[in-house]
């Protein structure tokens, strides 16, 4: 538990804003971290300290469902596939999945990332793109 307060205290002492930096680039508040890193933080810490570890990029998770350990897109996979039916365990998993903060935490981020171009486009179809 103490690697990442020690990894987000490096990142602390680097940005020129400190804490409030760091706080701006995970996506919480500056108080929700500056509890965490102190071990005061008054509610379930689970959700910002799934933000925390996902920004540092440990690149797998514990699923609370499975208890198992799942990499990033293993979790990303299972959470956006679609409603099972016809057997129940699989449909408990997948509701389990839309309620889990590691999965919201995942597509969050993975919607904050900027999307590469379309690399196989030519200058030429880009430009009937537009004008169609």
């Amino acid at each position: 538990m103490s690697d990442w307060k020690a990894a987000i205290r490096a990142h602390v002492a680097q940005d020129p804003r400190g804490i409030a930096g760091v706080a701006s680039r995970i996506g919480i508040k500056r108080s929700a971290l500056s509890m965490l890193l102190s071990g005061t933080y008054p509610a379930d810490p689970s959700r910002q300290l799934t933000r925390v570890l996902l920004w540092l990029g440990q690149g797998s998770l514990e699923c609370p469902h499975l208890a198992i350990t799942l990499a990033e897109d293993e979790c990303r996979a299972y959470r956006s596939r679609p409603q099972p039916s016809g057997d129940a365990a699989k449909l408990r998993h997948w509701i389990a999945c839309q309620d889990c903060p590691l999965g919201l935490a995942l597509l969050t981020r993975a919607a904050q990332q900027p999307q590469p171009e379309n690399p196989s486009s030519s200058p030429a179809e880009k430009e009937s793109a537009h004008v169609a």
